[in-house]
């Protein structure tokens, strides 16, 4: 069906970018879109929420999992993938029911023709199932056909190795295997019960392998298929995982493939009857919208304890910790389409608190600073320094983790939004409101009062990584302003309607008189950025630095970001922006800007910005505000711009894993942007601006458990 299938074309050597392209999963474990064999030159990797294990520089990251999707392929002796060139293959990536398919034809000998088509499809109705079929069809000659499944522990996360065999079996057309990551001792089982209707099987017990073994002859016209079906456990989700595997692959297999295509399928109906959205006349953008909406999805946790990495769970890029970019980019999408979701990530940053509140006893300050990069436990495990990627001999000293702090505002903001959306008060009154507080607290305490009579943030990066080191960037302090004059309200709201609760937990907080005059005074006497003909200035001092050179930031033969081309330091000194600050600001808080000053800001701040090699961030933000002033055409640069960063792999960089942010930007450019849509505490409204191609815009949200349509044509 047009618009709904993702289709590429693969050469003999291994893809990395369309490996990450075509990475499926369930919201519990994904798999990248590598063959089924094993290839020279492959990045295969699968991953399971909340399997964390320790490793150098970036402290922790998900554990590849052993190798459950493969089945090795020979036929005449020779091996699909290991002797000669993989052949050509077409690929099909069917978002309706989240189902790879690859088809290509084997060239095996001078006499000998075989044609290949693998299906797999991890379960959305079981999230610890998955299954592969292999259909092998002789079209010339005559070919013994030698197959080989199971599963394989030799695997690694890029050369580190995570895993350590406990045990494993084999039983018939079943094999076994239990690893421990090695340093947080985590144990995963997997179980794959191997169905092969006229083969012979055997078994073998390789160390860290057990495999089964499928041999048959297939005649000119004939054909054999091989179906692998696959549980998966680990002990997040019981105290045997290996038998649980078993149990789960055994009953898989009871069911059939048919039977779960179809329980696969109307899962996935149940998803895109609310979270589609369909757009009339532009095929690259209706087809775009839906990949990035799978793409969450497959990534938003179902049973875990979990959140979205900036990479999802399709690479190994930022090794799958949590940034900002789940709350403010990725996690709108789930508050408007599926709640519970988002409520799982919410309850994800709640159940690190402990985490939050350490690092802010560490910075000098009460509360709770949420770390910019989090992980299974809740500590910051932001690098403090990496190789520079052009010289790995000189080392970068990562200041994110240090100075970064405006991550608990946009928890705040976010918590905001998603209880306007849902009306949960049952949310907010257990963990949203603890949060709000606690977080405010770390912002009041944190702040310094100076001899001006002000309270500054000093030393901050702002949205704009491009400033470090910046004094009162306007966005974290107007949003801590913000979150500040929240907590006042919030805690007002708690001791009116739950008056109990409001006292336990003021007391557990210490929060105290001196607390929430605290909050009161430094929103009110917290510094105030310089506004120059309606512009505001992005940090201190941001007015004096060197202009943009405008013909080297617009040149469409540029390769490379404006900080890999001045360097980091003299990138600082110039007006260069790696994202919307400013204008992020714009988007998070609209009713501090009329239309005057939100067009004099965009005016001046977009240009600047470095839309082509910046933040990924960025062209989806970059595109709500041009819509919002008006600036048709921008709006859709900057979105074209985003829906291709994966799909194009306009950054040269997607095979580190799919852009987390920039796919949840995209729906947020059609809903926020193009549609209008504006949600608040009273409701929601829709202001349109439709691209000139579109005729017509169609999607759900689910307001306060209701079900809404909305509809926008010309």
């Amino acid at each position: 069906m047009p618009n709904w299938v993702i289709q590429r074309e693969s050469g003999g050597l291994a893809d990395h970018n369309l490996e990450t392209l075509l990475t499926i999963g369930n919201g519990h474990i994904s798999v990248r879109g590598t063959a089924i064999e094993q290839t020279q030159g492959e990045l295969a990797a699968s991953f399971m929420h909340n399997i964390w294990d320790d490793m150098p520089v970036q402290r922790t990251e998900l554990a590849n999992l052993p190798r459950w999707w493969g089945i090795d392929i020979w036929a005449n002796g020779h091996r699909l993938g290991i002797h000669g060139a993989t052949p050509p293959a077409t690929w099909s990536l069917d978002l309706r029911t989240g189902t790879l398919t690859r088809r290509l034809t084997w060239q095996v000998d001078q006499g000998t023709t075989v044609e290949i088509e693998d299906e797999r499809f991890c379960c959305l109705d079981n999230p610890q199932g998955a299954v592969v079929r292999l259909n092998l069809r002789v079209t010339r000659g005559q070919a013994r056909i030698r197959l080989r499944a199971g599963v394989d522990a030799h695997v690694d996360n890029t050369a580190l190795k995570h895993w350590s065999v406990n045990q494993q079996s084999t039983d018939d057309n079943l094999a076994c295997l239990e690893a421990t990551t090695l340093s947080t001792r985590l144990d995963v089982g997997i179980a794959t019960v191997f169905d092969v209707p006229g083969a012979t099987i055997t078994t073998c017990q390789a160390d860290g392998q057990p495999t089964l073994l499928a041999s048959a002859i297939v005649g000119e016209s004939g054909s054999i298929t091989a179906t692998k079906y696959i549980g998966l456990s680990s002990t997040n989700e019981c105290d045997n995982p290996l038998e649980d595997a078993g149990k789960i692959a055994v009953s898989l297999a009871a069911t059939g493939w048919d039977g779960l295509v179809a329980s696969n399928q109307a899962e996935w109906q149940r998803v895109w009857d609310v979270s589609d959205i369909e757009i009339d006349g532009d095929d690259e953008a209706q087809l775009a919208v839906r990949y990035y909406i799978f793409q969450l999805m497959i990534a938003a946790p179902r049973i875990a304890d979990a959140s979205i990495g900036a990479k999802t769970l399709s690479g190994f890029g930022y090794r799958h910790h949590v940034f900002w970019d789940t709350e403010i980019f990725m996690l709108p999408l789930f508050t408007c389409t599926r709640p519970e979701l988002a409520t799982r990530m919410l309850d994800y940053r709640w159940r690190r608190l402990a985490g939050a509140r350490r690092k802010a006893v560490a910075g000098g300050a009460r509360g709770a600073r949420f770390p910019w990069e989090s992980a299974g436990v809740g500590d910051e495990v932001c690098p403090v320094w990496v190789e520079k990627p052009a010289d790995p001999a000189n080392l970068i000293r990562i200041w994110t983790g240090d100075l970064e702090m405006h991550l608990n505002a946009d928890l705040a903001h976010a918590i905001m939004q998603y209880w306007y959306v849902t009306g949960d008060d049952e949310f907010m009154r257990t963990q949203g409101a603890e949060i709000i507080l606690d977080t405010a607290t770390y912002f009041a305490t944190a702040a310094v009062l100076e001899a001006d009579g002000f309270y500054h943030f000093r030393d901050v990066i702002g949205p704009d990584e491009y400033h470090e080191h910046a004094d009162d960037n306007a966005f974290t302090n107007a949003m801590a302003v913000w979150h500040l004059k929240l907590a006042s309200s919030m805690l007002a709201w708690l001791r009116q309607g739950f008056p109990a609760d409001a006292e336990t937990l003021c007391r557990r907080l210490g929060i105290d008189d001196a607390t929430e005059q605290l909050w009161v005074t430094v929103a009110d006497k917290m510094v105030r950025p310089i506004v120059r003909d309606g512009v505001i200035e992005q940090q201190q001092g941001f007015f004096e630095l060197t202009d943009v050179d405008l013909g080297l930031a617009r040149d469409q033969t540029r390769t490379r970001s404006m900080q890999a081309i001045y360097g980091i330091g003299p990138t600082a000194k110039t007006q260069n922006i790696k994202q919307p600050d400013v204008l992020m600001l714009a988007f998070m808080r609209p009713e501090l800007f009329d239309d005057k000053t939100l067009r004099a800001n965009y005016d001046y701040y977009d240009p600047r910005t470095d839309h082509e090699y910046g933040s990924s961030l960025g062209p989806s933000i970059s595109s709500i505000m041009a819509a919002w002033v008006g600036d048709a055409d921008a709006a859709y640069a900057h979105f074209a711009r985003a829906i291709r960063a994966d799909l194009h792999d306009a950054r040269g960089n997607a095979n580190d894993g799919i852009h987390g942010a920039s796919a949840g930007g995209v729906w947020q450019a059609v809903v926020f942007g193009f549609a209008g849509l504006r949600i608040g505490p009273d409701g929601w409204s829709t202001q349109p601006h439709l691209p000139a191609q579109w005729t017509r815009l169609r999607f759900h949200i689910i307001w306060r458990g209701e079900l809404c349509e909305i509809v926008i044509t010309r």
